[in-house]
């Protein structure tokens, strides 16, 4: 269950001082391909897959972008149950990537907050990668509760606000339940879909590949499929309604490639790995 969220996997060290603070270029230290699924707020059942498909640069280094693609469905809370998925593109840039994680959220001395005197930082692990947390609450009667956990490489882990003196407004939280990075995974995936196809589905082969790739989904079809390379230009793209196709790989060169395929307003991407 999601719920039983991977926090319970972490060895969790509480400290006034994080032993290690991450820049914002540590935590948002993606690469093409990368993975994530979040649980959203507000929703019974639903998450969030998001995709890195392009990494740029400013000129000057100081300044990073992300596109990044995202596949979500939301179960209705009320009978009969339905199933609503979305998929779209976004980007993400970001500046200071020397500066401290928390300096990008927090920009209020200590005094404007109140939690046991202080913020609350801690450092720990969340499978083999780093994180850091920060645990804060506004002035006042019936105080808001705050909790933001970022991961070295991972991005934003938990964001979590509360106000427990007024049950009527609820928790609103967003949590990482699974990533993955390269060949490095962490936590359950959700590839939930409703009139679409299943991960199993999609088969792929050869994998690596020298000549043809042959791309086939057992009981769906294609709305679209695309070949992008490592710095998120697109190669190949196909718009037909197919349950099978071939791509002839002879021009590409040896290297890693993202295929995203897109089925019934669901998304999903796989490394494609040419040899000579």
């Amino acid at each position: 269950m999601k719920v039983i969220f991977l926090i319970f996997l972490m060895l969790i060290h509480f400290s006034i001082l994080a032993q290690t603070q991450l820049t914002i270029g540590e935590v948002f230290d993606f690469d093409i391909g990368d993975e994530f699924h979040y649980e959203m707020p507000y929703a019974p059942s639903n998450a969030d897959r998001v995709i890195i498909t392009n990494k740029t640069y400013s000129q000057n280094l100081d300044t990073l972008c992300y596109e990044r693609l995202h596949s979500e469905y939301m179960i209705s809370s009320s009978p009969p149950m339905s199933y609503n998925f979305s998929s779209y593109t976004d980007n993400m840039c970001l500046t200071n990537l020397d500066s401290l994680i928390v300096e990008m959220y927090f920009n209020m001395p200590d005094s404007n907050y109140l939690l046991y005197d202080t913020i609350v930082e801690f450092d720990t692990l969340l499978c083999n990668s780093e994180i850091n947390g920060y645990d804060y609450a506004t002035m006042g009667i019936e105080p808001v509760i705050y909790k933001s956990i970022w991961g070295k490489g991972i991005g934003l882990v938990v964001d979590h606000i509360s106000q427990p003196g007024d049950p009527s407004v609820g928790i609103s939280e967003t949590r990482l339940f699974y990533y993955k990075k390269g060949t490095e995974s962490c936590g359950t995936p959700d590839y939930t879909v409703i009139g679409g196809v299943a991960k199993e589905e999609l088969k792929l082969y050869p994998n690596p590949v020298k000549e043809n790739l042959y791309i086939e989904l057992k009981s769906a079809k294609f709305d679209e499929l695309s070949i992008y390379n490592v710095l998120g230009e697109l190669l190949y793209n196909l718009e037909e309604r197919n349950s099978k196709t071939v791509i002839n790989t002879e021009t590409l060169p040896v290297g890693v490639y993202l295929l995203v395929v897109k089925s019934n307003n669901h998304v999903f991407t796989q490394k494609v790995y040419k040899i000579e």
